[in-house]
């Protein structure tokens, strides 16, 4: 086959030259191709992970009378205030759920309360005799809020940031039992 053929054989001899002469990669390009790689496989990763929708389960608290959806791991904490709280990256919720002696009254000093030390009500949703709903400007964070009163309690539910499919997802899903 190599016989006669002098350009196939040169063109082979010229391969294998260059594949002898040819410099490595120094220590520095080697590991900046590396950290390049390896930055791209992170983040493909990361995209990856934050594409996959947060798992959501419906909550019924035991002795608190209401049910809700919220994503993520639910936690019950007691101090300072009895609420139920996840977290899925940026994204926080809450309810928080106390006794009222006056429900009217808390309705709108609560909502009130929320407008206070630089707070700012940005938008007002609904008002009925017994629920408030509306969105509170804090610094850069905007929070949904959604107070509810049944009989003698009173709850706070509350969803950031607000205007997202999630957030509008948790506070529409809150009923009390």
């Amino acid at each position: 086959k190599w016989r006669g053929s002098p350009k196939t054989q040169s063109q082979m001899m010229e391969t294998l030259l260059d594949g002898a002469t040819t410099r490595a990669p120094s220590a520095g390009a080697t590991a900046g191709l590396l950290a390049t790689w390896l930055f791209g496989l992170v983040a493909a990763a990361m995209a990856l992970f934050l594409a996959v929708p947060a798992h959501w389960e419906t909550f019924t608290h035991p002795t608190a009378g209401f049910t809700v959806e919220m994503p993520g791991n639910i936690k019950e904490e007691t101090s300072p205030q009895t609420f139920v709280t996840s977290k899925v990256w940026s994204s926080e919720y809450l309810v928080m759920w106390m006794d009222v002696s006056e429900p009217g009254l808390w309705l709108s000093f609560t909502r009130d309360g929320m407008a206070r030390d630089g707070k700012q009500i940005v938008r007002e949703l609904e008002a009925t005799p017994t629920e408030r709903r509306f969105d509170v400007r804090d610094g850069d964070v905007v929070r949904a809020v959604r107070l509810v009163v049944k009989g003698t309690r009173g709850y706070a539910v509350i969803a950031q940031p607000a205007g997202t499919g999630d957030s509008d997802r948790m506070i529409k899903s809150f009923r009390t039992n």
